[in-house]
């Protein structure tokens, strides 16, 4: 039988089936956003306004950066604690917290308000947890932080073509925070600050002398370095400083890292990666 399609003006008729079918769409996506949100209130999370559904699933069942989660869940150790530089609204703060129990400590650092308010609520369950409102750079001084219009995931001290909007926010070097809080002895720090990494590493240079053993675990994303510093630049600050690097595979063991054209296929399969860096000072 030929196939009759519409032309001109023809007005398409809708059958049964295909009002049933609009008719149970609706009702599903609201099914699963009850769903969500109950699972949202039993599990303690809250998200900011441009989390899509999907997104709020995604983090609640699979989690975020499957390589972090598989590596800090192998490493890090009961006790330790974890500066979370760039901690949006704690999604691998909370994991950071399971990771070092009760006897550890995760600071998580994040200057957004709206980020801001999710992540104390999704931090309040755990008593090893301290949110503190700064940005992390190499300045004390107030600077202009970008907001990525699309996402608040895209956030940073440093322009991008996605940042329309821009506020002011309170900035410390991470070697000012740690002077004014001596009981802080940091064994892991993780810096994920939208190509602001190079500012986190000037302001910590006097850290990472006062603590030799020190582990970093970087995003090496060269397309949010805005063009200021390279990838490479990037990575002979890392070794200036004295560290020795691995890339961190997706299943979260670890390689030594060759340096940036020596994984191309990496960084253009998934724009990214994240360096575990340890210290000239670790055993």
């Amino acid at each position: 039988m030929d196939t009759i399609e519409p032309k001109g003006n023809c007005e398409v008729v809708d059958t049964p089936g295909s009002k049933l079918h609009r008719g149970l769409r609706v009702p599903a996506k609201m099914v699963a956003g009850m769903v969500i949100r109950m699972m949202m209130m039993i599990r303690g999370w809250r998200f900011p306004a441009y989390f899509q559904l999907k997104d709020k699933w995604r983090v609640m069942t699979v989690g975020i950066e499957p390589d972090l989660l598989s590596f800090s869940s192998r490493v890090m150790a009961p006790g330790e604690t974890v500066l979370d530089i760039g901690a949006n609204i704690g999604v691998l703060s909370r994991h950071f917290c399971r990771c070092v129990g009760e006897s550890g400590r995760v600071l998580s650092f994040e200057p957004e308000p709206e980020n801001l308010q999710a992540l104390r609520y999704n931090l309040k369950r755990y008593r090893q947890a301290y949110v503190i409102e700064y940005a992390i750079s190499d300045s004390n001084e107030p600077a202009t932080f970008y907001l990525n219009r699309i996402s608040g995931t895209g956030n940073s001290l440093v322009p991008h073509q996605l940042g329309t909007r821009q506020i002011q926010v309170s900035c410390q070097t991470l070697d000012t925070f740690l002077g004014q809080h001596p009981d802080v002895r940091p064994d892991w720090v993780k810096i994920d600050v939208e190509g602001g990494e190079f500012q986190v590493l000037r302001g910590m240079r006097e850290t990472v002398r006062l603590f030799p053993a020190i582990r970093l675990i970087i995003e090496l994303c060269p397309q949010n370095l805005g063009g200021i510093e390279s990838a490479e630049d990037l990575v002979a600050e890392l070794l200036r400083l004295g560290f020795v690097l691995h890339w961190i595979n997706l299943d979260g063991t670890t390689l030594p890292f060759l340096g940036v054209r020596m994984h191309h296929s990496a960084f253009e399969a998934q724009g990214y990666v994240n360096l575990y860096c340890v210290g000239n000072g670790t055993p």
